[in-house]
């Protein structure tokens, strides 16, 4: 796809069916938090519960992607004026504050996805992310973001560029013990790291549902493994013609070498 022009899907941040799982942090365990971060734009700095803060689906999911890629900063997510989540962007950590979400990471992922687009997010100081902290234990963040989108219902804005052609540019591998187990997952990871593609393309060269890309997109979206770029009507039209003419995918090709190749490094793991 000619995408000369196209604006990307989070514009002014640097180059986020079946349930799938999600892949646990890709970073290193956090040993200490800088008590001094730099203030991320996209996060409002206010420690009071009762200002507003980021709020709703697409701009929590904005500044959730901002945080993770610039690896700095702490918030709060709340609903209504009770602290539900403490982030440490700097570690890609998070703590549950509510006793629903303290029961493990499928728990705190089920009540966040469902509850996401009522609660809003505050920047927080580094110190009163370490008070918070000591009241549950660390989920690694990108994991439980995954599972959340999962469960999230209001995905309109997002599936909707995906159907008009958006491309998929894919901006980390999920970790490779969850790619061993999800060979769809795999698969998409495998062409979009060579090749930024659109949902139709997947679906045809892959052979995969657009429900199986759909999730894939979720999960990685929110917890900023991806991001979209837009592309214009007359594009569109042009991909369309040309899967036209895409031929049924062949069995036994690189792709499928390659997901044989991880399962075996698994199985041998």
């Amino acid at each position: 796809v000619n995408n000369e022009g196209a604006a990307p899907l989070d514009q002014g941040s640097p180059p986020i069916p079946p349930v799938m799982a999600a892949p646990v942090s890709d970073l290193p365990p956090r040993l200490r938090v800088v008590p001094t971060p730099v203030p991320d734009p996209v996060l409002e700095m206010e420690p009071d519960a009762g200002m507003s803060g980021v709020q709703g689906s697409f701009a929590l999911a904005r500044a959730l992607r901002s945080g993770i890629r610039q690896r700095q900063g702490c918030a709060l997510l709340y609903a209504g004026d009770k602290a539900v989540l403490a982030i440490d962007f700097s570690s890609a950590q998070a703590v549950p504050l509510l006793p629903v979400m303290q029961q493990g990471l499928a728990e705190a992922a089920q009540w966040l996805g469902s509850e996401l687009k009522g609660l809003r997010l505050l920047e927080i100081h580094a110190d009163k992310y370490l008070a918070h902290e000591q009241q549950g234990h660390r989920l690694p963040l990108r994991a439980v973001l995954w599972q959340a989108a999962q469960q999230m219902s209001d995905w309109e804005r997002v599936d909707a560029l995906l159907q008009q052609g958006a491309v998929i540019h894919l901006q980390g591998w999920p970790d490779f013990r969850v790619l061993a187990k999800q060979q769809a997952v795999f698969r998409l990871c495998s062409l979009l790291v060579r090749k930024p593609s659109s949902q139709g393309e997947c679906v045809n060269l892959l052979d995969l549902s657009p429900a199986t890309v759909q999730a894939f997109v979720h999960g990685a979206f929110l917890s900023g493994y991806v991001r979209l770029d837009e592309v214009s009507s007359n594009a569109f039209e042009q991909v369309r013609q040309d899967m036209r003419n895409v031929p049924a995918p062949a069995r036994g090709g690189l792709l499928a070498r390659m997901w044989r190749s991880v399962r075996a490094v698994a199985a041998g793991g």
